[in-house]
C-alpha cells in the first residue's frame, strides 16, 4: 500500500448492495481516498478491504446494513432505526445525502435533510450512466458552480455542466465517458461539487 498522505476525502457517505467498493486496488502514488463517517456494506468483494481496510471502524466509519427505505425502486431514504441515522452518529450526523424516514411520494420528490451543500447519485454502482443529484443552500447560489468526475488517483476524468441554478436542487446526468468521449474502465470514481469555497463529494463505482 501507498504510505502517502490520501489525496481525496470522502465524508459523509454509503457503499452498499454490490458497490464493490472495496474489490479496487489504489491507482498510482498517494491515491488511497481518507474515508471518514462512511458505511461500506454489503458489497460484492468485500466492504472494508483492499486499500481501505486500515479504515475501518475509524472515523466514525462502520459496516452496517443502512436500511434504506426501497432501494431496489432508487429511494436511498433511511428507516428510522437506520445505523446511519444522525440519532446513532453523535460525532458525525447523519450518513449519507438522504433523510430517515420513509413513505410519502419517493426519492424524486424529498430533499436531503438540510440546506447545506449536497451530493447524491443513482444508481450507483452504476453501468453505463448515472444521475448525479445536488443540493445548494439558497445563501450560495449566486457562486461559482463546478461539477466534476475524477478517478481513483485525483485525475480530472470530466466536467458536467450544471444547468441554470434558479432553483437550489438539481440533476446531471453522466455517460460514464471520459472528456475524450471514451466510456471509463470499471473502478472507483469521485463525483465533486464545490459552490464557491465549499464542495463535497460522492463516490461513484462504475461497474462492467
Amino acid at each position: 500500500m501507498q504510505s502517502e498522505a490520501a489525496s481525496l476525502t470522502v465524508s459523509p457517505g454509503i457503499s452498499a448492495a454490490d458497490g464493490v467498493f472495496g474489490t479496487h486496488n489504489c491507482y498510482g502514488a498517494g491515491s488511497t481516498p481518507l474515508l471518514t463517517c462512511c458505511d461500506v456494506y454489503g458489497n460484492a468483494g468485500g466492504d472494508w478491504v483492499g486499500c481501505i481496510a486500515s479504515q475501518s471502524g475509524i472515523g466514525g466509519n462502520i459496516s452496517l446494513d443502512p436500511l434504506f427505505c426501497d432501494a431496489a425502486n432508487g429511494d436511498y431514504g433511511l428507516e428510522g432505526d437506520s445505523p446511519c441515522a444522525p440519532d446513532y452518529n453523535p460525532n458525525c450526523g447523519l450518513i449519507g445525502a438522504w433523510p430517515t424516514g420513509c413513505g410519502g411520494s419517493g426519492a424524486a420528490d424529498r430533499l436531503p435533510a438540510d440546506t447545506q451543500l449536497s451530493l447524491d447519485a443513482s444508481p450507483n454502482p452504476f453501468t453505463p450512466g448515472t444521475r448525479v443529484t445536488y443540493v445548494i443552500p439558497e445563501d450560495a447560489q449566486d457562486a461559482p458552480v463546478r461539477l466534476n468526475v475524477f478517478d481513483a488517483s485525483g485525475r480530472l476524468v470530466r466536467q458536467l455542466l450544471v444547468p441554470s441554478l434558479s432553483a437550489r436542487s438539481g440533476a446531471v446526468d453522466w455517460d460514464g465517458r471520459d472528456s475524450g468521449g471514451e466510456p471509463v474502465a470499471a473502478g472507483i470514481y469521485f463525483a465533486q461539487l464545490s459552490v464557491g469555497r465549499d464542495l463535497v463529494s460522492r463516490c461513484l463505482v462504475r461497474v462492467r
